[in-house]
């Protein structure tokens, strides 16, 4: 699913920083957890064990930002729908329906193979 942020990033020169610390305290605040390799991305890991074992976990919902862009891949619809939910609580966003593309990388769905490929 792909999610517009509804928010005006032009005018002052702080913007932007100000943008992305607002929506990181507001992820935060919902239990995402921002990865230290790269601060775009978030992940959320709602099963008991909060820490993985090794190196390979399931997570149950990845998010990514650009700007005011979000791609959400998740376990199931419904944490999906839930995290679109939460989030249209803080922020007017507008759901662009499932991926196509995204930054110039295309995106193909198999629900039936249960495959996701990107070029």
């Amino acid at each position: 699913m792909v999610c517009r942020l509804l928010k005006s990033l032009y005018g002052l020169k702080q913007a932007p920083k100000i943008w992305f610390d607002t929506l990181r305290k507001v992820l935060e605040e919902m239990g995402l957890r921002r990865l230290d390799t790269d601060h775009s991305v978030y992940v959320l890991l709602e099963r008991d064990s909060k820490k993985p074992k090794g190196v390979f976990i399931r997570l149950d919902l990845v998010i990514a930002v650009y700007i005011n862009n979000i791609i959400i891949i998740g376990q199931t619809k419904a944490i999906i729908n839930n995290f679109k939910m939460q989030l249209s609580r803080h922020f007017n966003i507008k759901d662009l329906g499932e991926a196509a593309d995204y930054l110039g990388i295309e995106i193909v769905q198999n629900r039936v193979a249960r495959t996701l490929k990107i070029h």
